[in-house]
């Protein structure tokens, strides 16, 4: 596995726990990744949650369900 994927994977780990955590983007470690969000209309039980860096763009998206 690529180290720029553990790093995602990491971040997930750390954001998917807490959303207001300070974590810097896997790809350039420039700027800390925004935490986004987003309702699934089709399942109220679940949301995605947008992990975006402000200054390169990279993202990934994570399936969540509520707790």
């Amino acid at each position: 596995m690529r180290p720029e994927s553990l790093k995602w994977i990491e971040a997930a780990k750390v954001l998917a726990a807490d959303p207001e955590a300070k974590v810097h983007c896997p790809k350039n470690e420039d700027e800390f990744l925004e935490v986004h969000d987003v309702p699934n209309p089709a399942d109220p039980d679940q949301f995605e949650r947008h992990l975006i860096c402000p200054g390169c763009g990279a993202t990934n998206i994570l399936l969540m369900r509520k707790s």
